[in-house]
């Protein structure tokens, strides 16, 4: 034991091989970040954890309230540093990059200065008299403490995120062609749960057009939108983006076909909220994130692999 300590002493933190078992221990650990799962997520967990066999795993929904949720993820943290691994990967299935929720994720993981806060934005009517300058929506004030980041004894990294995954856009371009009977007819809309704020709703729908402007090319699409669906917001916001939806929806039928495809791994609740702002809409669907896909799953593993062989780089505070 004496002889291993000094040998690891003698290398470089950032040139040790994390693809390698230290002192017996596995060398990583994968701990999957989902946000706002159900059962369908739950139902995939076997066939995940048999593709990341070599590694523990953990799952946990990241998510409480439209927000990360450090709690839940520090317990599952702790599980799955009590089995062991040398080091923990965290590998985040956010599905839009930049978004709050993923700004929020990167500052619990020590990554970001600022605490995000994703709230509706205030009302048009405001009191009157004087008031002191508004702080940006999506900040916390300075004298709010914000929450508690993760703690962890052993290295702990935070993956590259889904959205910036080529897999994401091969895995919803197939969901769409399988609901389609003429891609070249279609439009191809893909949905997903959007920020409360409408400030932070511009840049999401911008990155998820991006996207969807992708999964077009790859699918042979006629054309392609992206559109968000919110819970938590003022009704104001709501009949605002029920507005939208519906004259999107329509503008594309008008044309030809439509198939909406879940913005989200989890599918579940994309179709609650969509469902209630497009009732009688007509347009094909089936809820299938990117859950249930076996390329979801080669990706994390080699999400996870890629970021084990990175330096811890929290903020020490």
């Amino acid at each position: 034991m004496t002889a291993l300590l000094l040998a690891l002493a003698l290398v470089p933190a950032g040139a040790r091989d994390w693809t390698r078992p230290v002192g017996g221990r596995k060398p990583y650990g994968v701990l999957v970040l989902g946000y706002g799962l159900s059962s369908n997520w739950r139902s995939q967990e076997p066939s995940l954890r048999a593709a990341l066999k070599t590694v523990p795993v953990e799952t946990v929904d990241a998510e409480y309230r439209g927000a990360a949720d450090g709690t839940a993820i520090q317990r599952a943290l702790d599980r799955l540093a009590g089995r062991g691994p040398a080091k923990i990967v965290a590998v985040p299935l956010e599905t839009v990059s930049g978004s709050p929720r993923l700004e929020q994720t990167r500052y619990l993981f020590g990554l970001r200065a600022e605490p995000i806060a994703d709230v509706p934005d205030p009302g048009r009517r405001e009191p009157a008299g004087p008031r002191p300058p508004r702080p940006p929506r999506l900040v916390l004030p300075p004298e709010t403490p914000g929450p508690r980041r993760l703690r962890s004894r052993v290295p702990l990294v935070l993956a590259e995120e889904l959205a910036a995954a080529p897999a994401l856009v091969e895995i919803l371009a197939g969901r769409a062609r399988a609901l389609s009977r003429n891609p070249a007819r279609d439009a191809v809309v893909l949905a997903g749960v959007a920020p409360r704020s409408d400030a932070a709703l511009t840049g999401w729908l911008a990155a998820a057009r991006a996207t969807a402007e992708q999964v077009r090319a790859r699918g042979g699409f006629r054309e392609a939108a992206a559109v968000g669906v919110r819970d938590g917001v003022r009704p104001a916001q709501r009949s605002r983006d029920a507005d939208a939806l519906r004259a999107a929806v329509r503008t594309l039928a008008a044309r030809g076909g439509v198939v909406i495809v879940p913005l989200d791994a989890d599918g579940a609740r994309t179709e609650r909220l969509l469902r209630r702002a497009l009732p009688d809409a007509i347009y094909r669907w089936d809820g299938r994130g990117a859950v249930g896909d076996r390329r979801l799953a080669e990706w994390i593993k080699s999400a996870a692999a890629a970021a084990a062989a990175r330096p811890d780089e929290r903020r020490r505070e």
